[in-house]
Formats: structure tokens, C-alpha cells, sequence
């Protein structure tokens, strides 16, 4: 009976771990893309370095 506890413990977990994985991300591409328009905006950076960070904040490889 406790093992059955315990495996139905660790799938309630799972799932809501799972639940805010997804949005953490999106929160996070949203406030790196935001620095990134900031950054583009003041002349920090290029227009080539805007695209290619942009594009790896999109893909996840920040």
C-alpha cells in the first residue's frame, strides 16, 4: 500500500513539474527577446547579431 503511495506521489509531481517546464521558457524567451529589442534599439548591437541571437534564444540555445 505505501508503495502504491509513493509511485502515485511521484506521478502527481511529474505532472506538475511538467505543467510549469513550458511556461518558465516562454517566460524566459520573452524577457531575453525583450533585452535583445533594447539592445537593438540603443545600437548595442547589429542587425546581423540581433538575428543570429534571436535565433538561438528561439531555438533554446542561450
Amino acid at each position: 500500500m505505501m508503495l502504491f503511495g509513493l509511485i502515485l506521489l511521484a506521478v502527481i509531481l511529474y505532472f506538475i513539474f511538467r505543467s510549469f517546464k513550458p511556461s518558465f521558457k516562454g517566460e524566459f524567451e520573452d524577457s531575453a527577446l525583450k533585452i535583445l529589442n533594447e539592445k537593438l534599439a540603443k545600437g548595442e548591437i547589429t542587425e546581423e547579431e540581433y538575428k543570429r541571437k534571436k535565433e538561438l534564444i528561439m531555438k533554446g540555445r542561450f
